[in-house]
């Protein structure tokens, strides 16, 4: 991964079984800062999703200072590109991104 402010890592998840239904979509890591220093840069990273061509940010978590370690997660009750629930085949065609942010 990269330390500049703005570069974003992309992947595709594993198929839902057929059928599944009533999901969410939850973007999850644990980040780190590889140079722990006040003023490094990237101070935050934000969890989303990719679907079709858009990217949906989620919440920005801040990499903390001390120990350059943070567990994040957003949430996406609905497709954020509809606003309606997730069906099978948009579950089984979203990517997760993470941005990094300053």
């Amino acid at each position: 991964y990269s330390n500049t402010i703005g570069d974003k890592v992309s992947w595709t998840g594993t198929a839902l079984p057929a059928g599944s239904t009533g999901m969410a979509v939850r973007a999850v890591a644990t980040c780190a800062r590889a140079y722990v220093t006040p003023g490094a840069t990237p101070q935050s990273i934000a969890p989303g999703v990719r679907f079709a061509t858009t990217n949906f940010e989620g919440t920005t978590f801040p990499l903390d200072e001390t120990d350059g370690v943070v567990y994040c997660q957003s949430i996406f009750n609905l497709n954020p590109n509809t606003g309606l629930p997730w069906t099978y085949s948009d579950a089984n065609s979203v990517a997760f991104t993470y941005i990094a942010k300053a």
